[in-house]
């Protein structure tokens, strides 16, 4: 299923009630950002589809759109950090949501780009990340 994500999912409303991002004027809403969900680990997992959303200069068309969650593990995935930064307390607001976004995160490891999504979760979640990935890790060897 193809699906808006990314930075534009995020400028969109979703069930979730996240506050998302703000800047929806400045992005360029000709050609969103757009994946295939089969081209994804996550699947369809967290693609409102369709979206209640209107896309900006779109109006009366249906999208698939990921909501917050979603679009920001595509975020992470695609190595796109930078505006990614500060998802857990601007974008996410809170806690809610961080076990969820964990599990998904987690599903990455073994792929080329691991030691660069481990770095900016631990950087973006600090303990909380680095402890659920040592659980993670304790689990893969075979402790509790």
């Amino acid at each position: 299923m193809r699906y808006v994500t990314d930075i534009h999912a995020l400028n969109l409303t979703c069930s979730l009630g996240t506050t998302g991002d703000w800047h929806a004027s400045s992005l360029q809403w000709d050609h969103p950002r757009m994946l295939e969900s089969e081209d994804s680990p996550w699947g369809d997992w967290g693609i409102e589809a369709p979206s209640a959303a209107t896309l900006p200069g779109h109006p009366g068309e249906a999208y698939n759109v990921a909501n917050h969650v979603r679009a920001l593990a595509d975020m992470v995935a695609q190595g796109r950090f930078i505006p990614a930064q500060g998802m857990s307390q601007e974008f996410l607001d809170g806690d809610e949501y961080d076990e969820e976004l964990f599990e998904h995160i987690l599903m990455l490891k073994g792929s080329p780009r691991w030691d660069d999504i481990d770095r900016f979760m631990r950087k973006e979640y600090r303990l909380k990340w680095a402890k659920r990935a040592a659980c993670e890790e304790g689990a893969s060897h075979g402790r509790p």
